[in-house]
This record gives C-alpha cells, sequence and structure tokens, in this order.
C-alpha cells in the first residue's frame, strides 16, 4: 500500500464515524420515544398524565445521551486533513447520509404524528386502544405470518411474532427491512400485480419464497391489501405457508402422471364404471377397440349405449350387428353385464376368466378380471376392469404343444414337486393315460411302482443340484421292457435379488434298446478286435491312422500315441508302388494286399501280409480306411528253409547237387556270354565207409561237416562248394586263368581236408581223390564237364599218391 493511501486510511474512517453516528442518533431517539410510548400505554393506567410525558422524555433522554457519546468520540479522533483523494467517496457517503436521513425523518414524523394522536386522545378514547391492545395480541398470536409495510418506502413497519418465528430474527432486526429483501417472487408477473397494489388495492395468491432462519426455502401464498394505518398508507401482507402442501400436490402429479402413463403404456384393456353401470374412463387400447379411431367420449355411456364400431364387421362372415354386440358390454354382452353386476352387489371379484369374443375387429383369447372399487369408507363406489389379449400366448401354447407332440420320443415338464405340468402324445402312448389327464399327476400315479420310485429319486437329484441329468433307463411297461435314454434339464427362474432357484424340470426319453443291441455288438466286436491276432488300424480318408488294436503295436512297436495321426509306416517299405496308388485305388472303392518285408520300431526286419480296404457308409460314401496286418515273418522263414532245404545238403548245409548244376548251367552261360573261364573240381574222401564202420555213422557225419566247413573256408567268395551225396563234394572255381591257378586251389583244399579231425578221443585222417575238368579247355556242356571231373576223380583214387588229376593229364605225384 501507498504512503498516501496509508494516510487516507483515518481520514476515511473518522469521517465515516460521524455520518453513522448522526444517523444513529435520530434513529435511537426515534426508537426510544416510540418505546417508552408502547411501555406506558401496556403500564399505566387510563388517562395518565405521564401517557403523553414519558414518550417527549424518553425521545430528549435518548437524543442527549447520543449528542453526548458523539462529542466525546469527536473529541478523541482529530479530524481528518483535507484530501482530494478521498472527496469523490465523500461525496458518495454525503448522499447516502442524506437518504437515511430522509428515512429517519420520516419515521420521526411518523413517530410525533402517533404522540399527537395520542396527546389528543380523551378519556373516552381509552376503550379503543384497549380493543387495539387486544387486536396486537390477536395480531400477534395468528399462525400466519403476517406484516406491515410502508406503501411510499417499501420497508417493514410491523411485524408478527409468526413471521419473526419464521426468519428467526428479532423485531428490531426485521423493523425498517426492504420487503425485497424478504419476499422472493416466483414469476414476473406475481412481482408485477405486487407493484400495481397501489393501482388496484388488493392483490392476492401470489406466490413467493421466504428463506428460513434455519437455512430451509419455504413456499408461501401471499396476499396483499392496501390500507391507511392512522394516517400512514401501508400495505397488509399475509403469507399462507403451502410448502408441504405444494410437496403433496407435486407427488400427487407425478403419480397421476406415472398412472397415466402407465395407463398409456401397459399392454392390457382397462375401463372402469360407477355402481350405475355407466363408464367412468379407460384407457387408450380399450377405447381403440371399442370406439375404433373416432374420438367419441365413452364416460357417461351404458354397455347398450355403446355406438357400433366403424370395423365391427371387418372379420369375414360376421354380421356388423352380432360384432357390435359382443365389442358392447366390456366386449362380452349379456355375460360381461351379469359379472359386472354380480361385483357391484357382492363385491365379489371375477380374477382370470378366460373366454374368446370379438376384440379390435377380430376373435381373440381374452383373459377378463373385475374387482370393485371402494370409497373411505369402504362401500362399492365402482369396479376396474382388465381384460388381457392372450391370443399370442395362446397360439404360442399351441405351436409349443404341436412341437412337442411332434417329437416322436416321450417328453414332458414337472414342477419342482415332481408334478407333470405339460406331457406329449408320445408319453401318453408310452403310458397309456390320456394327454389331458397327466398334468396334475406324479410318476407314482402313471408308472409302474419300481420305475417310479427310480424316476422320482432322479427327478429329486436334479432339482436339488440344479444341474442336467442324463442316464439310461429300463422301462417295464405292458410286458414290454425297453431302455430309454432320459435327459432331465433343471427349469430356473431368476429372483430379484439374483438368486437363481429351480422352478421344475424338462425332460425326454429315447428308446435306445436298438441301439444299446447294436452297442453290444459293437463292444463284442471291439473286444474280438482288442484280442485279435491281426493287427488293426483305421485310418482317415486322407490315410492318418485314428486306431490302432494293440496286436499292431506288438507286430510294428509302435504305440498308439505315436501311431495316430501318421500313415502306416510300412508304405514306405512297398517295393514296386508308391503310397498314393494305394490310396487312389481306396478311394475308386478297391482294395490293396500284398506281402511287405518292412522294419519295426526298433530296427528288426520283418515279413507283413498288408491289406488295405475302404469303409463305406450307407449311401456308399467312403468316409475311412482299414488296414489289417499279419505278422508273416516265421512263414517266411520257414519258406526260405524250405526253398534252402531243397538246394542245399540237410547235413553240411553246403548247396546240393539240384543247385550246383544251377550254378554251373550259369558259369557256362556267363563264359559264353564274356568268355570267363571256370575249372571243375570233383571230391571224393578215401576209405570214407572204414570211418563209418570203425566210429559210426555219427562219427561220419562229423567228418563230413568238418571236411564241408574246411573246404568252404579254403575257397574264394567268388567260389562254390557243394555235395552231391555220401562222400562226394564238387567245387567251382570261377575265373581261373590257367593249370597253375587250379593246382594250387587243389593243393590247399586238399591240406585243409588231410588236417586231423579229432573223433571222440582219436585223431581221424582223412585224404581227398580231385578230379579235374575246366571249361573251355574240355568243353562247355555243364553235364559232359562233371563226367569228366568225375572220370578224373576216380584215376587220382585209383592213384593213391596224387592229390588231384586233372582231365587228359597223368596224376601228379
Amino acid at each position: 500500500m501507498s504512503a498516501g493511501a496509508e494516510a487516507m486510511t483515518p481520514k476515511i474512517r473518522h469521517s465515516t464515524r460521524h455520518r453513522i453516528s448522526v444517523v444513529l442518533v435520530f434513529l435511537l431517539a426515534t426508537l426510544g420515544a416510540t418505546s417508552l410510548q408502547f411501555v406506558a400505554l401496556s403500564v399505566l393506567p387510563e388517562g395518565s398524565p405521564l401517557l403523553l410525558a414519558l414518550p417527549l422524555a424518553g425521545g430528549a433522554l435518548f437524543t442527549a445521551f447520543m449528542l453526548l457519546l458523539i462529542r466525546k468520540q469527536c473529541a478523541r479522533c482529530p479530524l481528518p486533513e483535507r484530501n482530494d483523494h478521498l472527496e469523490h467517496a465523500r461525496n458518495d457517503r454525503h448522499e447516502e447520509i442524506l437518504r437515511l436521513r430522509r428515512q429517519a425523518a420520516e419515521a420521526e414524523r411518523q413517530t410525533l404524528a402517533l404522540q399527537r394522536q395520542i396527546a389528543e386522545c380523551t378519556p373516552g378514547d381509552y376503550s379503543e386502544r384497549r380493543i387495539e391492545s387486544r387486536f396486537q395480541a390477536a395480531f400477534h398470536a395468528t399462525p400466519d405470518p403476517i406484516l406491515f409495510i410502508n406503501a411510499a418506502t417499501g420497508l417493514v413497519v410491523e411485524v408478527n411474532e409468526s413471521f419473526l418465528r419464521l426468519l428467526r430474527m428479532s423485531w428490531r432486526e426485521v423493523l425498517g427491512a426492504p420487503v425485497q429483501t424478504i419476499l422472493h417472487w416466483r414469476t414476473p408477473e406475481d412481482a408485477k400485480r405486487f407493484r400495481n397494489v397501489h393501482a388496484t388495492g388488493t392483490a392476492s395468491n401470489l406466490r413467493a419464497g421466504i428463506s428460513a432462519g434455519n437455512g430451509t426455502h419455504r413456499e408461501f401464498l401471499i396476499s396483499v391489501r392496501r390500507m391507511d394505518l392512522e394516517g400512514v398508507r401501508c400495505d397488509i401482507i399475509i403469507a399462507r405457508d403451502i410448502t408441504d402442501m405444494e410437496l403433496l400436490r407435486s407427488e400427487l402429479a407425478d403419480k397421476t402422471e406415472l398412472l397415466e402413463s402407465i395407463l398409456r403404456h401397459i399392454p392390457y384393456y382397462i375401463y372402469w364404471k360407477n355402481p350405475r353401470h355407466r363408464y367412468a374412463g379407460a384407457n387408450d387400447l380399450f377405447r381403440r377397440a371399442l370406439l375404433g379411431d373416432r374420438t367419441l367420449p365413452l364416460e357417461g355411456l351404458t354397455d347398450d349405449e355403446i355406438p357400433i364400431s366403424p370395423f365391427a364387421g371387418d372379420v369375414a362372415g360376421t354380421p356388423p350387428n352380432a360384432m357390435a354386440g359382443a365389442m358392447a358390454g366390456a366386449m362380452d354382452g349379456t355375460q360381461s353385464r351379469a359379472e359386472d353386476a354380480r361385483v357391484l352387489e357382492t363385491g365379489q371379484p371375477v380374477i382370470h376368466e378366460e373366454r374368446a369374443m370379438w376384440l379390435g375387429g377380430r376373435l381373440a383369447d381374452v383373459l377378463v378380471s373385475k374387482v370393485p372399487l371402494r370409497d373411505k369408507a369402504g362401500s362399492i363406489s365402482g369396479l376396474l376392469g382388465i381384460m388381457a389379449d392372450i391370443s399370442d400366448l395362446r397360439r404360442s401354447e399351441r405351436q409349443f404343444a404341436m412341437l412337442l407332440n411332434g417329437i416322436p420320443d416321450p417328453a414332458w415338464i414337472k414342477d419342482a414337486e415332481g408334478r407333470y405340468i405339460v406331457a406329449n402324445r408320445a408319453l401318453s402312448e408310452l403310458t397309456g393315460v390320456p394327454a389331458a389327464d397327466i398334468p396334475g399327476r406324479t410318476d407314482a400315479d402313471i408308472l409302474p411302482p419300481d420305475m417310479a420310485r427310480r424316476c422320482m429319486a432322479n427327478e429329486r437329484a436334479v432339482v436339488q443340484q440344479g444341474v442336467p441329468l442324463r442316464n439310461d433307463e429300463p422301462c417295464e411297461i405292458a410286458g414290454r421292457t425297453a431302455w430309454y435314454e432320459v435327459i432331465r434339464q433343471p427349469l430356473t427362474e431368476t429372483d430379484a435379488d439374483g438368486t437363481v432357484r429351480v422352478t421344475g424340470t424338462m425332460g425326454i426319453a429315447r428308446d435306445i434298446s436298438q441301439r444299446r443291441k447294436a452297442e453290444d455288438e459293437i463292444r463284442t466286436l471291439s473286444r474280438a478286435l482288442e484280442q485279435s491276432s491281426a493287427a488293426v488300424a483305421i485310418t482317415s480318408r486322407e490315410g492318418d491312422i485314428e486306431y490302432v488294436n494293440p496286436r499292431y503295436t506288438e507286430i510294428t512297436g509302435y504305440l498308439p500315441a505315436e501311431a495316430t495321426g501318421r500313415p502306416p509306416h510300412f508304405l514306405r517299405s512297398l517295393p514296386d508302388m508308391e503310397p498314393q496308388e494305394i490310396w487312389q485305388r481306396i478311394h475308386c472303392g478297391d482294395q490293396w494286399r500284398g506281402e511287405v518285408r518292412t522294419t519295426r520300431k526298433g530296427g528288426e526286419q520283418c515279413w507283413i501280409f498288408a491289406s488295405v480296404s475302404p469303409l463305406m457308409d450307407d449311401a456308399g460314401t467312403i468316409l475311412q480306411a482299414l488296414v489289417v496286418l499279419d505278422d508273416i515273418t516265421g512263414k517266411k522263414e520257414q519258406e526260405e528253409y524250405i526253398r534252402f532245404m531243397a538246394m542245399h545238403d540237410g547235413l553240411t548245409s553246403l548247396p546240393n547237387r539240384r543247385l550246383f548244376m544251377s550254378q554251373l548251367r550259369h558259369a557256362v552261360a556267363v563264359h559264353q556270354r564274356d568268355a570267363t573261364p571256370f575249372a571243375l573240381l570233383f571230391i571224393d574222401l578215401n576209405d570214407f565207409k572204414k570211418i563209418n564202420d570203425t566210429h559210426g555213422h555219427d562219427a561220419g557225419d562229423t567228418v563230413l561237416r568238418t571236411v564241408a566247413r574246411r573246404l568252404v573256408d579254403s575257397l574264394r567268395e567268388v567260389d562254390t562248394a557243394a555235395r552231391l551225396g555220401g562222400d562226394e563234394f564238387v567245387v567251382l572255381l570261377h575265373g581261373v586263368s590257367g593249370r597253375e591257378e587250379v593246382r594250387t586251389a587243389s593243393h590247399r583244399i586238399a591240406e585243409a581236408i588231410c588236417r586231423p579231425v579229432r573223433i571222440g578221443a582219436e585223431p581221424c585222417v582223412v585224404t581227398p581223390a580231385i578230379g579235374v575238368a575246366m571249361c573251355p579247355q574240355h568243353g562247355t556242356d555243364p553235364d559232359e564237364l562233371l563226367s569228366l571231373a568225375d572220370k578224373a576223380m576216380y584215376l587220382c583214387k585209383n592213384e593213391r599218391n596224387c592229390p588231384y588229376v586233372e582231365c587228359g593229364i597223368q596224376p601228379e605225384g
């Protein structure tokens, strides 16, 4: 704050105090005189001279006292120096003081006039003052707030106790207050009518709000009347508190609007009548149904006085007068009038009477209810009729019944206690009870005892647990036993608090006797399949395995989890075709079968006989494929052994004569093709008969096996050794280049055979006789070559000292 502003502050305060003091002098002097006057009137007897002197003395005393206080205050507060900055504010204050002085002067004038009237009163006027005193008592005891205002200034000059209690203010606080600070007009029209009281002299039913002292806001109905009060023109204002009434009126209006809205939108036909059977009102839906689009009044009419509806003959084949007769009388003619009379006379309601009647130009299913209306005394003052069009409901029920009866299986709906609500035709045929007689009954009423107890226990379980139940149950009715698959579903409702309650059950039973028979057959086949010695797999149409039996795992080594989702493993081992070719055959409806050499999961080689066949439905559509595997490894090994034994010697496992001759012919063919030479050695054991005779045939067999093994060990891989029978062996040396190579091989064979063979505890020495024939030197005919080698062997046999003899050459020593 600046220094100039700080200097001006005391001066402003001094000037303000001075002005306020002057105003207080006038106000308090007037207040003191008026107060003493009222005290004198209430205390002093009538006719006392103090009634006139006491108010004057009081006013003078208050004036002198206030002047003394002001003088002391001014002595303590020095006058402020003149400040040009405060000149404008001082002028405004001066104007305000002048206005207050004028108001104070007016109040003083009114006080003097009142005092003058008191001074001029004669003793005969004392009775009037007593009446006025009583009026004052009644004025303050009035429960409605009342106040007097000066018509010229709008200031409050009097107020009763009710107003003071409402405002929670004292008389001194209210007196002199502008009326605008107390009354808050609700509309500009109310404010305008109040201002025009000077012209009209009176105004009533003005709405204004008054702020109560407790912080609430109250609504009042204001009445104003202009009058002269002891020479002063005043307005008397009487306020009637209508706050509670307005709240009730607002609530009533809301409820009325709600009721009218309900009547407008509720999908029921509603009307009400007086005791004389005349319509007192109806909702729009009823009016349209009764009167059509015409805006005719319904109130005051009886059923017989209702005019014919313009759409009364809309239904084909229905006369308009017949339609109108049905429409009149609350849509039901004579029956409705009789019901109305019974309700009005006895007070007994008609509840949910169902009937068919003409409604809006059509025959409808209607639910009718009529109840008496009573006044506060309980007397019947009319009746209320409510009609609900349940045509859609009945149509839905008929459709539901058609749907339920169209189900070939027994079906039903029960309440929570197990009583039938609805049952279809199939259940009626099963139990032999007419469908119309089943509702309201329990299982104990329509089923055999054992079956009823079982069914009722299952129903209770569904109601108590609130979950569906599905099981197979036997049914023994009329000497026939059948199996039914029964499905029970709980029916629930949700309460307002969100609680879910089971209100009943819905069930359906399907005859599964044939299915169970088929299932038994399937189970039998499944057990046979599981225990089958053949491996079985079922694949999808695309060839991926969906099922394998245990034998499949035994043969292939693949577990079900490893095999499913993949093609059969053996298809990778097909020697002469691709897997796609097999599936093409299957998709064409053909089958494939064959022997396949494949590998088990562990790497072991095996032989299987496989067949792949399509699986079709009744329409011939290929759905899956059936794969059957049979392990033929043992069979193959046996066949191989048979073939081996047919071509080999059983004692030594060397090729026999048949196989050797085949190999010899093959060697001749190779020679003829590419001139590859070979040599044929015919070997016989010397004195072998003595070994058999001396040591037995077992010892002879041992010698033969030992010779065969030594013979094979001494040959190359490309050479061939065979046993022709007895102690005769042959060797085929492939690709030998000359006699020297034959001689070397012959000596190696002879040395190997000549090694001692242990028979028991004694060693035995066997010597060979070897005859040699060479191709092409000695010929190219297989039989001839064998014969020449045989002859050379006998020549060598005669010469005990030569290991071998070549055909056409002298024996070597």
